[in-house]
């Protein structure tokens, strides 16, 4: 069994609005929807993870969809912290689970499928996706070595180096579920953010040779959004 959780907690400050950002429209209906949509084209279940005004981003989304299930993450500490708060609602049957942004709606179903077949057919404790991308600005780098994934460093982490590296993480994932219990929990706050980031798991799994990396030809479909610039650059994709 497949499922997924959808991080949708967050607030979007510099969008300067007090809608929740997942709630934002793109292409005549909310980010998170298009989200949700895809999800339901792989997965069994989905599991939204909520935060800012979440009775609110819980009452749009129950508009549409009558069998999403729902997590609270207050406050917000980091993707790893907002899968831990999804992991008790997944199904006990769930054998994978995949992990995807609630603002970053044009992600295909061809890319999603992408990731599931590089995961299951290489025997992966994690799988994520990957694209090259001109401007990486804030973006995790994704850190390679004889082709071979080996961590992802986020941007505020990053050497000048590795700011250099325009392979970035997408946060588009795909988790062995088992491999995700068992090592959520070591995650730390070692970075500078004091956050819990999902792709230290990457790096755990990488010393297995458990993590892989599917590379997708269009970098615009993970693209999020932070500002008002950046959300009316999705609606014209």
């Amino acid at each position: 069994m497949l499922s997924t959780i959808i991080l949708a907690a967050g607030k979007g400050t510099r969008l300067k609005s007090d809608r929740p950002k997942v709630l934002h429209i793109v292409k005549e209906k909310p980010s998170v929807f298009h989200v949700i949509d895809l999800a339901k084209k792989v997965s069994s279940e989905v599991v939204a993870i909520v935060g800012y005004k979440y009775q609110e981003v819980q009452t749009e989304i129950e508009k549409s969809y009558d069998d999403v299930k729902f997590a609270v993450q207050i406050p917000q500490n980091g993707t790893a912290d907002a899968v831990l708060k999804g992991i008790p609602f997944l199904n006990n049957n769930a054998k994978a689970v995949i992990v995807l942004s609630g603002d970053a709606p044009a992600l295909t179903y061809d890319s999603l499928k992408l990731l599931i077949d590089e995961f299951n057919n290489n025997n992966r404790e994690v799988s994520f996706i990957a694209a090259v991308v001109p401007e990486p600005a804030k973006y995790g780098r994704v850190i390679l070595k004889n082709d071979k994934v080996q961590k992802v460093v986020e941007f505020i982490d990053a050497t000048d180096e590795e700011k250099e590296i325009n392979l970035v993480n997408s946060g588009v994932y795909i988790f062995d579920i088992n491999f995700l219990k068992n090592t959520i929990n070591k995650v730390e706050k070692n970075n500078n953010n004091g956050e819990f980031f999902l792709p230290d798991l990457i790096e755990i799994a990488a010393g297995n040779d458990k993590a892989g990396v599917a590379v997708i030809k269009n970098y615009t479909e993970i693209l999020g959004f932070n500002t008002k610039e950046q959300l009316q650059l999705l609606n014209s994709l």
